[in-house]
C-alpha cells in the first residue's frame, strides 16, 4: 500500500482541492471524501492489473485501470475493446477480482451476446477461436457483470 500511496503524494495535484485517483482515474475531493477509500480503490486495481498480466490476453496488456485507458482499446475493436470492456465492468464491480469471472470466461461471455458479439467487434475468427462464445449469466448486454446470485 506504500507504493499506492507514494503514487498520491508525487501526482501533480497532491494539494488541490479537487483531485483525481492516479489509478483509476477518479474525481474526489480530500476535504469531503475519504483519502483511505481513494487509497484502497486504487490498491484494488492495481491488484486486478497484476492478476490480469497472469490471466489475461499476453497481447493486450496491461488491464486499463481507468476511463482513458479503456477507450484507447476499443479503437481498435476486437480484443481490446473486449479488454476495455473487461476492465469497465472489474471498475464497476469495485476491483473485486474474486467475484467477477475470469477474462477467458468474461470474453466468451462477450461474444455470445447478441448484437455485441463477433459482428460488432469486426469479425475475426480468430477472436472466436480463442473465445468461443458461450452465454454468461449474470452478463448485460452493455458488458457490465453482475453475480446472478
Amino acid at each position: 500500500m506504500d507504493d499506492v500511496r507514494a503514487l498520491f503524494e508525487q501526482s501533480e495535484d497532491c494539494d488541490a482541492e479537487l483531485r483525481r485517483n492516479p489509478v483509476t482515474g477518479g474525481i474526489w475531493m480530500p476535504k469531503y471524501d475519504s483519502t483511505t477509500e481513494q487509497l484502497e480503490r486504487a490498491h484494488r486495481a492495481l491488484v486486478a492489473r497484476h492478476a490480469f498480466a497472469t490471466e489475461g490476453p499476453p497481447d493486450c496488456q496491461p488491464l486499463p485501470t481507468n476511463y482513458g485507458e479503456r477507450e484507447r482499446l476499443k479503437v481498435g475493436f476486437g480484443l481490446g475493446y473486449v479488454v476495455a470492456l473487461f476492465g469497465r465492468s472489474l471498475a464497476a464491480g469495485d476491483y473485486a477480482v474474486t467475484n467477477h469471472p475470469s477474462f477467458a470466461v468474461y470474453a466468451a461471455g462477450i461474444l455470445a451476446l447478441a448484437g455485441v458479439g463477433p459482428e460488432f467487434l469486426g469479425y475475426q475468427p480468430s477472436l472466436a477461436q480463442r473465445y468461443p462464445p458461450c452465454r454468461l449469466p449474470g452478463l448485460c448486454e452493455s458488458g457490465y457483470w453482475a453475480n446472478p446470485s
